[in-house]
């Protein structure tokens, strides 16, 4: 395992995280978590990649840190990624904590890993993110909803339908129809009626 620490080339250093990873055993896991917290750019991308699939709760402290405090989009991804993947009640709130990330793509990350671990107590916050300023976590926001077919958050999604963006729009009519609220026809009928 001394070999990923040493390695002078970093394309040689990514193959070998991305070989760990591949293998997903969790016996590499003691040295890839220091690159986790060392690397940047790739390298640290790939290493938390890695982690993600050793899904080894030791991992969880390293991958939250890229999360909260990662300089660099791609790795803070990836972190939201691994953390749903391994699962847990820290790591639910890691990532609703990241549903207010400065980068749409984390946001976006977050919603699906919240998603993918079923968190129906992040509601709020999702419907809160209908109004964010990044049309694609709007959209991923309303797909959500849609999915966990909550009834509360019809009126909200039909706040959306005059939304600016053509996605984000698609996406509240498919979650308003997915949700299966009935209330939902009135305003969904005046919508059409008035495109």
């Amino acid at each position: 395992m001394r070999a990923v620490r040493v390695e002078p080339h970093p394309d040689a250093r990514v193959a070998m995280l991305e070989a760990l990873g591949d293998l997903g055993d969790s016996v590499a896991l003691p040295a890839v978590l220091p690159i986790i917290d060392k690397a940047r750019g790739q390298e640290q991308s790939t290493a938390v990649a890695a982690a993600a699939n050793f899904r080894s709760r030791e991992a969880v402290p390293a991958l939250m840190r890229v999360l909260r405090a990662g300089a660099e989009s791609e790795p803070r991804v990836y972190a939201a990624r691994a953390l749903s993947w391994i699962g847990g009640g820290d790591t639910l709130r890691a990532l609703r904590g990241g549903l207010s990330d400065s980068d749409p793509a984390v946001r976006v990350e977050c919603l699906t890993g919240l998603q993918r671990m079923g968190d129906r107590k992040a509601v709020p916050q999702i419907v809160a993110l209908l109004t964010d300023e990044s049309a694609e976590v709007r959209a991923a926001s309303a797909q959500l909803l849609g999915v966990w077919e909550r009834g509360d958050a019809t009126m909200a999604l039909t706040t959306r339908l005059d939304d600016p963006s053509a996605e984000v729009r698609q996406a509240v009519i498919i979650a308003l129809g997915a949700a299966g609220d009935r209330r939902a026809a009135s305003p969904l009928t005046r919508f059409i009626q008035n495109e």
